[in-house]
């Protein structure tokens, strides 16, 4: 099963992915039931005392080999955008108004690595990463 993880009502949905809120993932996923989680710029709307123990719960949910691909803002790819004019503050504003934790992609890297993941690819782009990692 491949699933795309929800944040808000008005999220992207993923053709040919099971699409769950992250309200419901706990009671609608079964353990080590997923082949692949993607989660679509909504870390940074979690408080970052809970970044683990959400990374913690996608994990549990994944079967042995499945894999995990993360895109979201990168605060130092944000912050150098902005400081080089790419740019300007109102974009800024816009950029980081609803957000709850800034994040980067050393950041995520560092948590999926401490529980173990295998880092299959990390990719900067302008003012965000994607990141996969495999269980």
């Amino acid at each position: 099963m491949k699933v795309n993880i929800l944040f808000r009502d008005n999220d992207t949905l993923q053709d040919d992915y099971k699409n769950v809120s992250i309200n419901n993932l706990n009671t609608t996923i079964d353990d080590g039931e997923v082949e692949e989680f993607f989660v679509d710029h909504i870390i940074s709307f979690l408080p970052a005392e809970h970044l683990e123990d959400f990374f913690n719960l996608v994990r549990t949910k994944l079967k042995a080999g499945g894999t995990l691909t993360i895109v979201n803002d990168d605060i130092y790819e944000i912050t150098k955008a902005y400081i080089t004019g790419i740019i300007n503050s109102k974009e800024l504003s816009q950029l980081i108004s609803q957000k709850s934790t800034f994040t980067s992609l050393r950041d995520i890297m560092d948590i999926l690595k401490n529980m173990n993941m295998k880092i299959l690819y990390a990719r900067l782009t302008i003012m965000e990463f994607s990141i996969k990692a495999q269980k």
